[in-house]
């Protein structure tokens, strides 16, 4: 209908806005598709919208209010949250000091123990390395597995850990080869 047209371009500006004060690409934020196939589910509450787009925690932070005002959507003021997903894994996944020093030997520039791998990258300028984070950004949000970071000029220096489990599991070694394979 032209309603259901007009509030997916509403959407779609505002995604815009919120993507350009960001510095993504709007489609990062919220596929066009799901905008789309959200509103042919005729939400009415917070939690209806947020369940039918499926965005992440952080996309649902970003857009979630201004898309509910856009609808009219009534609940609380802030748009509900999306469940946080179950913490990752246990002690048991904790990689042993041996495991942890050959999975290193086979990195370049990758360093540390069983608290947490390190790498410190250069770059020529801080807007490249600022863009080097975006893509870590990128790939940790897909990986749901975030690194602490340490941004100095041209210098970004990455430390991996699971906070969850309370050192390096598996799952940090998989971020480590996904953000080498960008650089």
């Amino acid at each position: 209908s032209d309603r259901d047209r007009a509030l997916a371009d509403r959407l779609r500006a505002l995604r815009g806005e919120r993507a350009r004060a960001l510095g993504l690409d709007p489609g990062v934020l919220c596929p066009s598709r799901t905008l789309t196939g959200a509103l042919l589910t005729d939400p009415r509450t917070p939690g209806q919208l947020r369940d039918a787009l499926g965005l992440r925690p952080w996309q649902w932070q970003q857009v979630g209010d201004a898309f509910c005002g856009a609808l009219g959507l009534t609940g609380p003021g802030r748009p509900e949250r999306a469940p946080r997903p179950p913490k990752e894994k246990t002690m048991a996944d904790l990689l042993d000091a041996d495991t942890v020093r050959r999975e290193l030997e086979e990195r370049d520039g990758w360093a540390g123990g069983t608290d947490g791998i390190t790498r410190t990258y250069r770059f020529r300028d801080f807007v490249a390395a600022m863009g080097f984070l975006q893509r870590v950004a990128l790939l940790s949000e897909r990986a749901s597995h975030h690194p602490d970071v340490e941004l100095s000029y041209g210098t970004v220096t990455l430390t991996i850990r699971s906070h969850a489990a309370g050192g390096v599991t598996r799952k940090c070694l998989d971020l480590a080869d996904s953000v080498d394979e960008y650089t």
